[in-house]
């Protein structure tokens, strides 16, 4: 008697597919995403590479392994695309206990990661104890879906898990590391003898794995940049509408982000005679410090905007003169404990054609280039970082200047299709054929699950039965196995 349970009316993940079909007509998912917490509003490079994968036509399965509590979050209508779908939930905790007993081996499996764990990272084994049923649930829709890979990004608990349901379903491993405190993360090195590739985002996150980890890592490294729908800013960057914000910044209010350290240079800044108008796009635990600060300071031209949809980021830029996240690293005990990797919104302001100051912390000066696309100042000093912008929002052909450089900055280094292929070929999908979408905006062909090199010799059949089996699909709106690509719900 086949133990296996049917998912086919059940469905335990979200698939971010392209909305031509319903879910049910995803049938196969190439590749599953294993992560933390999906979606969240900062972290949108993750949304922008699920989307991306979407619209080229691949369908990949996402797992949110905590309770998503986002979803309704202000300024969350840009990811309605993915939020509609049904996410996994330990309210059918009941249903996938009997997922243990039908996969006894795959409850082993997590019981032994569990054992290991606990005498080391108790707290991590007790989460994997949590996820237990949610993990092999997963798996076997993974199965039934004929997932190919299983990815994750970050370095801790989504890599963990990420890399327990690839063992159990046989399949090959890979996570995405954004931060160099990630590799204190416990078994930080487990995961990298796992997994059969290795993702930074800058080079700066390359050369701190290589030199810590060595052979390790050797062979497995890929930098892929967060290229993924920074397009729709570099289209807008020449597009030059009223100027009434002076100096934007977005992130996370939390300390890394130096939104302090902003706000006492504003205070410097007004003393020079200078009133520049400051919005602040974010939220986060640091909020009521910061607005006590507004408050306590008189400073009545600073602003928190809170949570922006992604198209209200793209406006607010365009409004703006200069962009400013004076990010720091953040230490205790001689320790460095957290720092920002490369963050997107910085990417993002360049891509609109805006200076950035900064500060040289991760890979940032990878891209804020001093005196070329904008300023490098020191951490935690509120007098350098009012220097560099008055000198910027009192030179307006500085300001013209840089912006144009950070504009061809980011179309140098991130290349949308370049970043994809490299994606999909440590998936081991590929080759991949992408279409210019300026020239033949309605072509959205993949070659899925072809092992990477030269692809295959075809007979005049193969041919034949290849040309039959595309004309009828593309009558139902699908090529080869994956649904055509489309951009909105």
């Amino acid at each position: 008697m086949n133990n296996k349970i049917a998912l086919r009316n059940r469905p335990l993940a979200t698939v971010a597919h392209t909305g031509v079909a319903d879910y049910q007509q995803a049938q196969t998912c190439d590749v599953a995403y294993v992560l933390r917490r999906y979606p969240v509003l900062s972290e949108t490079f993750v949304s922008s590479e699920v989307r991306e994968l979407s619209k080229r036509g691949i369908a990949p399965l996402v797992l949110s392994l905590l309770d998503n509590n986002i979803v309704s979050a202000p300024g969350h209508d840009a990811m309605v695309e993915i939020r509609r779908y049904r996410y996994l939930s330990l309210r059918d905790t009941l249903y996938l206990l009997r997922c243990v007993f039908a996969h006894p081996r795959w409850a082993a499996t997590l019981l032994g990661s569990f054992l290991r764990l606990l005498p080391k990272d108790p707290k991590t084994a007790i989460q994997i104890a949590y996820l237990a049923p949610k993990l092999i649930g997963f798996a076997e829709e993974c199965q039934q879906r004929r997932v190919h890979h299983v990815h994750s990004h970050f370095g801790g608990l989504a890599a963990h898990c990420g890399a327990l349901v690839a063992a159990m379903i046989g399949k090959k491993f890979s996570f995405m590391f954004h931060t160099i405190p990630e590799m204190d993360y416990p078994r930080f090195d487990e995961h990298l003898r796992r997994a059969s590739s290795v993702l930074v985002n800058s080079e700066n996150n390359l050369r701190a794995v290589q030199a810590r980890f060595g052979d390790l890592v050797a062979n497995k490294m890929h930098l892929v940049r967060s290229a993924f729908g920074l397009e729709e800013f570099s289209a807008s960057a020449p597009v030059t509408p009223q100027k009434d914000v002076d100096v934007i910044s977005i992130g996370r209010l939390w300390p890394k982000k130096g939104f302090d350290t902003l706000l006492q240079a504003m205070e410097l800044l007004r003393a020079t005679g200078l009133s520049a108008k400051c919005v602040i796009i974010g939220d986060g635990p640091d909020r009521q410090s910061l607005e006590n600060f507004i408050r306590d300071h008189d400073l009545a031209r600073c602003s928190l905007a809170g949570a922006v949809s992604h198209d209200g980021i793209k406006s607010m830029l365009s409004r703006a003169r200069i962009f400013v996240l004076p990010c720091k690293q953040e230490a205790s005990n001689g320790k460095l404990h957290d720092e920002d990797g490369l963050p997107v919104a910085i990417t993002e302001a360049l891509a609109s054609g805006l200076p950035v100051i900064s500060c040289d912390v991760g890979g940032i000066g990878e891209v804020v280039i001093d005196g070329k696309t904008g300023f490098i100042v020191p951490q935690n000093s509120p007098a350098d970082l009012a220097a560099a912008m008055e000198r910027l929002l009192r030179d307006e052909n500085l300001r013209s200047g840089m912006g144009h450089n950070a504009v061809a900055l980011i179309r140098e280094k991130y290349d949308c299709s370049g970043a994809l292929n490299t994606l999909l070929a440590s998936f081991g999908i590929g080759p991949l054929a992408i279409p210019d979408n300026k020239r033949n905006p309605s072509s959205r062909l993949t070659v899925g699950r072809m092992p990477i090199g030269d692809p295959p010799t075809k007979t005049p059949k193969d041919n034949q039965a290849s040309i039959t089996s595309q004309n009828h699909h593309t009558k139902t709106g699908i090529v080869g196995r994956f649904p055509l690509g489309r951009t909105g719900p």
